[in-house]
């Protein structure tokens, strides 16, 4: 499949999954078995690791069938990335979605204007959530403020991936396309920014 197909594969499982009509495919004990031997993913997705936000199902997909990351605020590391990088260059996996969601703790945390006192491991972590929500402008209510950094933080993901030289090549070299997403709570529905 080309990066649009698979794009729009994505679409569509999400849209089956907003409007409650899950396929449900590549579930089954025999579809695991042909997984044995190897995964061919269509797709990686580097996501929140919230528990509201269950990537397989909310694209309609089953096992094998997505390469998936989850680390609090979707941020990029040094890990990461090698976990990127290993599903470009030895899964061939064409498309990478950055993919936030409403009412994440991790941008919460990091716009809030409210001294935290959270140990060291959760400080350091919000500082490379703030990384990507440095812009959000700290007079707007909490909620704008949240919903703003949530796609500020995913079009941060994005520009630093495609910065990423292994990556960059492969995006030079049309193997892989990087974009970026909002899970909708609300509704179920994934709003993929241009």
């Amino acid at each position: 499949m080309t990066s649009d197909e698979i794009i729009q594969q994505l679409k569509q499982g999400n849209q089956r999954f907003a409007e409650d009509k899950s396929l449900g495919a590549h579930r089954s004990r025999n579809w695991r078995a042909q997984l044995i031997e190897g995964q061919h993913p269509i797709a990686t997705i580097l996501g929140c690791s919230d528990s509201r936000v269950p990537v397989e199902l909310l694209f309609d997909q089953g096992f094998g069938d997505l390469f998936v990351i989850r680390v609090a605020g979707n941020i990029v590391d040094k890990h990461v990335v090698g976990s990127i990088e290993y599903a470009v260059k030895h899964l061939g996996t064409q498309v990478l979605l950055v993919l936030g969601h409403t009412h994440c703790g991790a941008i919460t945390a990091a716009v809030s204007t409210e001294p935290l006192n959270e140990p060291e491991e959760i400080e350091d972590l919000l500082v490379s959530v703030r990384r990507g929500t440095k812009d959000v402008d700290p007079n707007l209510p909490l909620r704008e403020r949240v919903s703003i950094g949530v796609i500020e933080n995913v079009r941060f993901g994005v520009d630093e991936l495609n910065q990423v030289s292994n990556l960059r090549d492969s995006i030079q070299a049309d193997q892989l396309t990087v974009i970026g997403g909002v899970f909708q709570l609300e509704t179920g529905r994934v709003d993929f920014l241009s």
